[in-house]
Formats: C-alpha cells, sequence, structure tokens
C-alpha cells in the first residue's frame, strides 16, 4: 500500500494588493547601519468582501492586540487613544453631513506587520527566518515575481509579491502581500485615531465589541448606532494604508536592531512634524537620548514586576503620559511620572555640583551633551577607549556605550530608585493601595472601572472629556437629542460617579494603609475603628500626596539627598565609585520615617503641623488649628517649582542619622549651612511683610523691631524643628550669627529674597 503524502497548507490567509516601495531607518549618525522598510501602500475599506472583512478583525489599537500586561515596556509604543475625539470629532468628519452623504477621506494610517511568538499574542523581536524566490510571470516574457517570505510553509508570518520587469527593476503597481492571521499582527504606528474612526463603524456594523479589550472602549461609540450610520453612502468608505516590513530583521540578523525598535523609529520619524505627542512620551520614545535609554531601563523593570515581586511597585503606579507635559500627577493611581524621573535621571547622569545651600538649582541640563562626567560617575573611564569616550555623546552614540552606560545606571542608580520608590513609606503605601484596589476591582469583574483607572495613562481625563461634550452636544445640537443618546449620557455620568467614588474609596485605602501602624493613646482620633478614617486625618493625607510627595521637587530631594552625600565622600574619579546598598537605601529611608511613617497619634500631628495645621482633641473629636510655624512659612513660600527641591533636602538632613563617620560629617557640615540660609530668607520674608503692613521703609525698622521680628522667626522655627526632629532644638548659634549682620540687610534685599515661589510648573 502506497503512502500518500499531503503538502502542507500554507498559513497565509490575507492577501492585499497595492503598490509597494521601500526606505530606511536608522539611528542619528549610523546611516551605514539603516534598516530596509519595505511597504505596500493599499486601502483598508468597509466594503470589498472577504478579504476587507478579515482585514478590518485583523487591524487593531496596540491595546487590543495585546494583553498590556504581557508587554515588555519596549513595546508600549503610542499614545492611548482620546475615544472621546474619535467618537466625537473624527467620526463626524468622516461621515460629513456638509456633503450630502458623501464621506471624507483622511491621510494614510501606517501599520507595522509585528511577529508573534508561538502560541502567543506576545510580539517576537525578529521575523523567522527570510527567503526570497523567484517565479516566472507565465505570458510575459522575461517578467517573474520576487517573494519575500517569512517563515516556512504552514508557519508564515508575511510574504510579500513584487513584479520584476526584464530588466529586474521592481513595478511597483503590481505587488501582493499575505499575512497570516495566526502568526503576526498589524500593530499601527501613525493615525491610530484615524483607524479608530473607521474601525468603530465596522465594529458597530457588525457586532465586533464582543471581545472583551474591546468591550471596555464601546461605551464611547454607542451614540453611533447601526441605523444611524447606514443612513449615509458606505459603499466607497474607505482609508489609505501602508503596511510596513523588515525584511532584515529575521532570527538570522546579528545586529542590535530588532523589530520593536524599528517601528519605533518609524513612529518617531513620522510623528516629527505631525500633531504634537507629549513630552513625557517623546521622552519615552527616544532613542537618541542617554537619560531616556536610561529611564527605560528602570520602567522596564517596573513593567515585568508581577504577583511573585517582593516590591509592590507597578508600572501604573508611573503616570507614561502626562497630560499637557504638565508635571503634575493627573492619574489618581500614579505616584511619579516620566517627567519626575527624567529629571531626576538628568541630575544623577549630567550634575556633578555638590548642593551645599537650599537656594533654587537653576540648571540648564538640557544642553549638556558630553558624557565625560557619566563615564567618570558610572566608573566606565577604564572602560571605554578614550576615543569611543570622545566620539559619543548624549545625543548621538553606539549601541556598546549605550549598553554600558546602562548597565551601570541600572547598578548605581536604576535598582536605588526602585527600591526608594517601593520601600519609603509614603510611597510604599500609595502602590500598596493600588494593589489593593486593582484586586478588589478584578474580584468584582468591574472591567470597564478598572480599565478606567489602571489600563491607559489618560483613559480616565478621556471619558470625562467625552461627558462634557456630549452634554454639550445633546444641550445645544437638536440632532443628538434623541432619547437614546440622552440614556447614553445619563449611563455615562453614572459610570463618572462610580469612577469618582472609587477614586475617593482609594485614597481611603491609602490614608488607611498611611495609619495603619498608629497606636496608642489618642489613635482612634484618627482611625475610630479598622475600616474607618477620621475626615481631617484623611484630607491632611491626600494634601501630603498631592502638594508634597507626588512633586518632582520632594521625590527628586529624597533621590538626590541620599545619591549626593555619599557621592561627595567617595570619589569617582577614582574609577571604582561607590554602589549604594540596599541596607544604605533601608537606613535613610528608616530615618526619613521617623517623620514620615508615624506610629503614634503624636507622630502623625508633628507631621500634620510640620506640612498642615496643628491637630489637638477637643471633647472627644479632632480639631484644626493653623500654624505659622510649617514648612511653606519658614522654609519657603508657597509651592515650589522643580528647582527648589533642595529646600526639602535640608528637611530630609534634619532627619539623616548617617552612622557611617564620613557621611555623618557631610550631613552635619551642610546642616550648618542650610540653617543659617533658612533663618536669613525666612528673617528676610517677615522684615518684607512688617514693612507692608505698616506702610514703612526698611530702613525705618530701628533694630528692637528688628530684633522682635528675628526672636518671632526663631520661635516658629524652633517649632518646626521641634515637629520634624520630634524633640527641642536650640537655634541660638544661628540666631546669634544672624543678629550680627541685621544691619548689612537691606530693603531691596529683603524683597528680593522674600517674593513667594511660583507655584511648580504646570
Amino acid at each position: 500500500m502506497s503512502t500518500v503524502i499531503l503538502s502542507k497548507p500554507s498559513a497565509l490567509n490575507v492577501d492585499m494588493p497595492g503598490t509597494s516601495g521601500s526606505f530606511s531607518v536608522a539611528k542619528k549618525g549610523e546611516e551605514s547601519k539603516a534598516i530596509e522598510v519595505k511597504y505596500l501602500l493599499t486601502h483598508v475599506a468597509l466594503g470589498g468582501g472577504g478579504h476587507q472583512q478579515q482585514l478590518l478583525d485583523m487591524l487593531a489599537p496596540v491595546r487590543e492586540v495585546f494583553d498590556l500586561e504581557q508587554l515588555g515596556f519596549d513595546e508600549i509604543m503610542q499614545r492611548d487613544i482620546d475615544d472621546s475625539r474619535v467618537s466625537l470629532d473624527l467620526i463626524p468628519y468622516l461621515l460629513d453631513h456638509s456633503n450630502s452623504g458623501l464621506v471624507k477621506l483622511f491621510p494614510p494610517i501606517v501599520v507595522v506587520v509585528l511577529p508573534l511568538q508561538p502560541v502567543s499574542r506576545k510580539p517576537a523581536s525578529h521575523y523567522a527566518k527570510i527567503t526570497t524566490t523567484t517565479e516566472p510571470l507565465v505570458g510575459y516574457d522575461g517578467h517573474e515575481f520576487r517573494i519575500t517570505t517569512a517563515g516556512t510553509v504552514g508557519r508564515e508570518q508575511f510574504q510579500l509579491r513584487e513584479m520584476l520587469r526584464p530588466d529586474k527593476t521592481v513595478d511597483p503597481a503590481h505587488s501582493v502581500l499575505r499575512l497570516a492571521q495566526g502568526n503576526c499582527a498589524l500593530a499601527i504606528v501613525d493615525g491610530q485615531h484615524r483607524a479608530m474612526a473607521l474601525l468603530a463603524l465596522y465594529r458597530n456594523l457588525t457586532g465586533g465589541w464582543s471581545d472583551a479589550k474591546r468591550a471596555v472602549y464601546q461605551q464611547y461609540y454607542r451614540v453611533w448606532p447601526e441605523e444611524k450610520i447606514r443612513g449615509f453612502d458606505l459603499n466607497e468608505l474607505q482609508m489609505p494604508m501602508i503596511v510596513c516590513t523588515f525584511p532584515q530583521l529575521d532570527e538570522d540578523y546579528a545586529g542590535s536592531m530588532d523589530v520593536i525598535r524599528a517601528a519605533r523609529r518609524v513612529f518617531l520619524d513620522l510623528n516629527k512634524n505631525a500633531k504634537k505627542v507629549s513630552d513625557s512620551r517623546n521622552k519615552l520614545l527616544d532613542d537618541q537620548d542617554m537619560v531616556s535609554q536610561c529611564l527605560r531601563a528602570v520602567l522596564a523593570n517596573v513593567k515585568a514586576y508581577d504577583a511573585h515581586s517582593k516590591t509592590p511597585l507597578r508600572i501604573w503606579n508611573v503616570e507614561l503620559d502626562q497630560a499637557k507635559d504638565r508635571s503634575v500627577i493627573s492619574s489618581p493611581v500614579a505616584l511619579t511620572g516620566v517627567s519626575h524621573l527624567y529629571y531626576i535621571g538628568e541630575h544623577l547622569l549630567f550634575y556633578t555640583e555638590q548642593t551645599k545651600d537650599v537656594v533654587a538649582r537653576k540648571t540648564f541640563l538640557a544642553r549638556s551633551r558630553r558624557l565625560t562626567d557619566a563615564y567618570s560617575r558610572l566608573g566606565l573611564t577604564d572602560a571605554l577607549t578614550s576615543k569611543e569616550q570622545t566620539d559619543n555623546n548624549r545625543t548621538n552614540y553606539t549601541d556598546k556605550v549605550a549598553d554600558a552606560i546602562e548597565e551601570k545606571w541600572m547598578l548605581h542608580y536604576g535598582q536605588q530608585l526602585e527600591w526608594i520608590f517601593a520601600k519609603f513609606h509614603p510611597f510604599s503605601v500609595h502602590c500598596v493601595a493600588s494593589l489593593d484596589t486593582v484586586a478588589r476591582l478584578n474580584s468584582d469583574n468591574r472591567t470597564k472601572l478598572r480599565a478606567l483607572m489602571f489600563d491607559g495613562q489618560s483613559s480616565a481625563r478621556t471619558f470625562d472629556e467625552f461627558e462634557e461634550r456630549l452634554d454639550l452636544k445633546i444641550a445645544e445640537d437638536s440632532e443628538w437629542s434623541a432619547p437614546e443618546l440622552k440614556s447614553i449620557l445619563q449611563e455615562v455620568q453614572a459610570n463618572i460617579r462610580e469612577y469618582q467614588e472609587e477614586v475617593q474609596a482609594f485614597k481611603a485605602v491609602r490614608a488607611k494603609r498611611f495609619l495603619e501602624l498608629v497606636k496608642g493613646p489618642h489613635s482612634k482620633l484618627l482611625r475610630p475603628s479598622s475600616d474607618e478614617i477620621s475626615p481631617i486625618a484623611l484630607e491632611i493625607i491626600n494634601h501630603l500626596y498631592s502638594q508634597i510627595f507626588t512633586t518632582i521637587a520632594f521625590q527628586t530631594a529624597v533621590v538626590l539627598t541620599l545619591v549626593e552625600a555619599y557621592e561627595a565622600v567617595h570619589d569617582s574619579s577614582a574609577g571604582s565609585p561607590y554602589v549604594l546598598t540596599e541596607a544604605d537605601v533601608d537606613q535613610y529611608v528608616a530615618d526619613l520615617e521617623s517623620l514620615f511613617k508615624p506610629t503614634s497619634f503624636s507622630q502623625f500631628a508633628s507631621l500634620s503641623a510640620s506640612f498642615n495645621d496643628e491637630l489637638r482633641e477637643q471633647q472627644g473629636a479632632l480639631e484644626r488649628i493653623p500654624s505659622r510655624a510649617k514648612f511653606s512659612d519658614v522654609v519657603v513660600s508657597g509651592e515650589m517649582k522643580p528647582d527648589e527641591w533642595p529646600k526639602y533636602r535640608y528637611l530630609l538632613l534634619e532627619l539623616w542619622r548617617p552612622t557611617a563617620d564620613a557621611i555623618k560629617k557631610v550631613v552635619e557640615e551642610d546642616l550648618k549651612v542650610c540653617r543659617a540660609s533658612v533663618m536669613k530668607a525666612a528673617f528676610r520674608r517677615e522684615l518684607h511683610r512688617h514693612c507692608e503692613e505698616n506702610q514703612v521703609q526698611e530702613q525705618d525698622v530701628d533694630a528692637a523691631q528688628r530684633l522682635g521680628i528675628l526672636d518671632a522667626v526663631v520661635k516658629n522655627y524652633e517649632q518646626l524643628l521641634g515637629n520634624i526632629r520630634q524633640k527641642t532644638t536650640s537655634l541660638t548659634t544661628v540666631r546669634d550669627g544672624l543678629k550680627a549682620q541685621l544691619g548689612a540687610i537691606s530693603a531691596d534685599d529683603a524683597e528680593q529674597h522674600s517674593q513667594p515661589e511660583k507655584p511648580e510648573a504646570v
């Protein structure tokens, strides 16, 4: 009996005819290593038969194509989608009423064919082995097809068929790109908002929202029911599309580039002159900035944390796409942001002057391009040749130098950053509270609410904008006043209320975590029971987070106070700089927590008095008393810009009790300088205030009045130190030193130094 051998069927099941072409992408200064991009210009349409439906099913934003929790950090390439803009701006533009039902077209969307790992929806770094063959074109002498295929028969990822003329040049108009829907994905790298407009219409027509990853976004598009969509001429509704592949980047490629990095290069090149991407997103994606390189290394670690990780820090605790380039955190579960970490990283790599005072550090680090100091601080002066050190800079560097710096960065600074954000009590309890919240939402199967709070960096902002604009449309546009649209609006408003309630619940959980160690007399004033939190305590803790703990200035101070002190003692020019150990960080954090991790009512009262109001018991209830002896009155007036971080550094120096003699000496010497500077500035502010209130000139304030002002400053200052250090601290020596200088302080000097600082840039 003979054996019948059946040919293996091809996995290629989606065909796209179009026009082929090519271009190259490369890092700045590395044109010789350019990667060729082979593309096909085609279109995607609502009509056109089965292959178009397959294409529309295959095409999706990154948030739907992949499980974001399984992606590496480098694979989170794009902005979140502004579904409000898509639903209320782009779809109406696509279905333009002003042209009698005719449609408008958008510019091409750009997608990349991403290979998938076997039995996974996670992208592979390279395509399967790519082969190129030729096939004669029957009936056309001298013409043939050049066939570029990724993968073997039955396991193909893509195949590009291009017609070659007799002179072997490509006839671009007769090309076909074939895809294997199960082995690759189409990731949109430009035009995802345009594409989402078309996809939303298609899904509303076909019931295509059933997938769980899509369902959470359906609420934005229910305002476009099938009956309304079919009122337009949809037969010609199509959108041009450029589909990119990178044939060099198969499994045999020996270079450092991969498909994800090449796709990111395409994204950046296309967006240089497009609608402005947020500053934080640009910093994340920039392959030509050493600070960005180091930042991504840290965030890649954070992204990889899972249920078995000892740290509570998660990627949602970092706001990756900050709204309108603001440095203020807007996501309720985010603790820090790209702007925060980038600012810190820039100082760690490029700022070498030791901080010795409380004055603002006016820096121009964006102009710093040389890596000389970074080589020294990271111990790379002997690891790289002189030519390598000279030829590479912050914005133009080889992969070898980048890898060397990144490895040393993680050893000297990266892991220390992660320890601090995971261990320091105010930071840790925020992260733990977010884990508590996501676990509860998952157990209750509240997928929409979880998506709003955790899955997208701007989901909540988008939802709020959608509600506001939908409300306005219904109020002002008669075509949007239908009963069902009003019902949808009411549902959206109910979802927003639920979201706001959940945000408040998260803050309550965070406050309970913050106070979970508080015991002893009067502790019930803060936590009446295990499930309750005092409204006053909650308000104070929320203020601490919004105005202090989540600011760039405070977080920079927490990191740089520790790093700078050790670098002042250990000379990095010797070639082997000191590496801060986890024990060093633990001891430092424990000292800071003498103020920031209260274990009794009196400790929390000291913390409150240091930054807010004094607290006391009044007939069994908690009462707040305004204070003039808090940090914002004595050390600085008003909120602080990032460059004012040395003022927080001074506060932390008051708390730090290093055991190593050399570090202890640095701290003590800095404290002397800082205390004198703080008292002098506080006196100047009070003198200026006195002159304004009494409408007198500075020269008219006599010695007795000046001494009275100085005594009041000293009293408030000593009270602040008593709260911070939780023990009596005398400033007599500092007072006497300033007393001798009082006659030298001019009115102009007083006014110059007593103006309130501007709020942190927003």
